[in-house]
């Protein structure tokens, strides 16, 4: 009956809004017709969300409770971990947070404990207003538990994140995150996992040269990322040679694709922040494509120009390389500052003198 009664009312509502326009009085009407005919968003839960074989997980931090069976609005799960063990790999299901799209911490989503994301074909998405920098669902730590070394570790394939913020704000003291650890948002080691419109900021108590946003490990290939945020430009890296995307050691396969993505970083002093960082000669073992992306560092008072030595730091790896198109880099004398390493290729021309970057490495 209440299925019906919604139909007919947005039928009459399209009749009345073709015939005499998009008269505001009108439209109050019938949403008041709604609302008495108690249409709630329990009813109309997964009409703006996207289509998934599987079923649809509701996670609410604020209202939410873990005894709940997850499956409407007002019955959603309090934590991401309940809602990701009610997932079957395999199975295409989803989990949705409900946003308020509010920054404080009551209406974060709070972990406890890195979550060890190793399902297949789960889709994940924040449910807020999608502007650029806090329209996104909040992903950080509980209060007592800031040292973890990363919020998510996504060793499973063919899953989808859209319109997150994974906030990481570890202490790096060594409980548990050791002091040479490569503290980041997210760690990436499955094939295949694409982000959306997703923010990823670690962000260490301290500036330290194993700070990282995003950490690409072994078998992270052909993983996507299109119209991301990655750092702050709030944040001081200091005289550190800390990154936005880290390789990490191992046999990778390379072919990972960054799209329309932004990149920001404060750096205060020196010149040894980097944009990508290799762990070592086996870190990169194919192509791993940027376009149409903004890479840029800033220093109080100071011209941007040629504040970071190179772009590309670490280890040389032993094959593979970076290729770049349309992309703007900002504060770094070279792409590669490194003789022989021959990693970066651009199709974009000399800058300036100062801090321009070449056509070849």
């Amino acid at each position: 009956m209440k299925k019906t009664l919604f139909m007919v009312v947005i039928f009459a509502l399209l009749l009345t809004m073709n015939s005499f326009g998009q008269n505001r009085s009108t439209v109050n009407k019938y949403v008041n017709m709604m609302a008495k005919a108690k249409v709630t968003q329990s009813s109309l839960s997964g009409l703006g969300l996207p289509y998934i074989a599987g079923t649809w997980y509701y996670v609410d931090a604020h209202d939410g409770d873990d005894d709940y069976n997850g499956l409407t609005p007002d019955k959603a799960f309090a934590t991401i971990p309940v809602a990701y063990a009610a997932c079957t790999s395999g199975d295409g299901d989803g989990i949705a947070l409900i946003s308020r799209t509010i920054s404080g911490t009551s209406y974060s989503f709070n972990l406890t404990t890195r979550l060890a994301w190793t399902k297949y074909g789960i889709t994940m998405i924040g449910i807020a207003s999608p502007n650029v920098y806090f329209g996104r669902a909040r992903i950080t730590h509980a209060a007592a538990y800031d040292s973890l070394v990363a919020l998510l570790h996504v060793t499973g394939n063919n899953n989808t994140f859209i319109n997150l913020h994974f906030s990481n704000n570890p202490e790096n003291d060594g409980s548990p995150v050791s002091a040479t650890a490569q503290v980041c948002a997210v760690q990436v080691g499955g094939a295949r996992n694409t982000f959306i419109s997703c923010h990823f900021f670690g962000n260490p108590q301290s500036a330290t040269a194993y700070k990282s946003d995003l950490v690409l490990r072994i078998y992270s290939d052909e993983c996507r990322f299109i119209d991301c945020f990655f750092g702050s430009s709030s944040y001081n890296a200091g005289n550190n040679a800390a990154c936005w995307v880290f390789m990490e050691t191992g046999a990778m396969a390379g072919q990972r694709f960054f799209s329309n993505c932004t990149f920001l970083q404060q750096v205060s002093a020196g010149t040894a922040f980097g944009g990508i960082k290799s762990g070592a000669g086996t870190s990169m073992n194919g192509i791993d494509i940027y376009e149409d992306c903004n890479f840029g560092i800033w220093r109080a008072s100071t011209s941007t120009s040629g504040l970071s030595a190179s772009f590309f730091i670490g280890t040389n790896t032993g094959s593979g390389c970076i290729m770049m198109r349309d992309c703007i880099v900002a504060g770094f004398t070279a792409l590669d500052a490194a003789a022989g390493n021959d990693k970066i290729f651009t199709n974009q021309p000399v800058g300036n003198a100062a801090g321009g970057i070449g056509v070849t490495p």
